[in-house]
């Protein structure tokens, strides 16, 4: 009796002992920030923050409209937090910024063509969660100012083209290996208003892919890395 009485007690002590500390662990992810600069769970980004990345090292922007892809090697976007709240709710930005440049030429049923693209309805909202896969959908300011891009066509002897694409949102995923932001496989719709009429003759869609990083904090000393929690 004496020898299970131990057991007992020592069984006690280690539940006395163990919970605190997973208490301890478990507190604090509760309440960490959605983002974070230096590590996972580091110093939160402020209200206000002014974050931004280029295009992650040694890839492209690409669009393919139709059977034609365009390729661009220069991007890169602006960003100010709105709101960081706890990790179980959901970061909100403002994309105030979005550039995309150095897009080759491509042919054209047997044309060269020069193309140029341009953000549309600037600034765009941004929500980051921390849900599985770390989601980020960027949408419109407002269902009347939805995402989306011009794309100017220049064709050698024929002339220019402008064609307007939008969509509703975009969806890409953050990871904290490279602090990066994602986009692949987006779908964009052509616009009859604005779009020139041969617009349609390229595509009606246009897809969108494109991985921007390191994103970072420029309103801290040394623009530290953004993690998300």
């Amino acid at each position: 009796m004496r020898n299970y009485r131990y057991l007992a007690l020592a069984a006690g002590l280690a539940v006395v002992l163990v919970a605190p500390a997973a208490m301890a662990s478990a507190h604090p992810a509760a309440n960490k920030p959605v983002l974070t600069i230096g590590k996972v769970g580091g110093t939160a980004v402020k209200n206000g923050a002014k974050l931004s990345a280029s295009l992650a090292k040694g890839t492209d922007v690409t669009f393919s409209i139709g059977t034609n892809k365009v390729s661009c090697s220069k991007a890169g976007f602006s960003a100010t937090v709105v709101k960081n709240p706890s990790a179980k709710g959901k970061a909100t930005l403002s994309i105030t910024n979005e550039t995309i440049s150095k897009c080759p030429s491509i042919k054209v049923d047997g044309f060269t063509a020069t193309v140029s693209l341009a953000a549309l309805n600037l600034p765009y909202v941004g929500t980051q969660s921390t849900s599985k896969g770390d989601p980020i959908v960027i949408a419109g300011s407002s269902a009347s100012e939805p995402t989306g891009f011009t794309a100017t066509v220049d064709v050698t002897g024929v002339g220019t083209l402008t064609c307007i694409f939008t969509a509703k949102s975009a969806t890409g995923h953050a990871s904290n290996k490279h602090n990066t932001v994602a986009f692949s496989g987006q779908t964009f719709t052509l616009q009859t208003s604005g779009s020139s009429s041969d617009c349609s003759l390229a595509g009606k869609t246009a897809t969108f892919a494109a991985t921007f990083g390191p994103v970072v904090d420029k309103s801290v000393k040394h623009s530290p890395k953004v993690f998300v929690s």
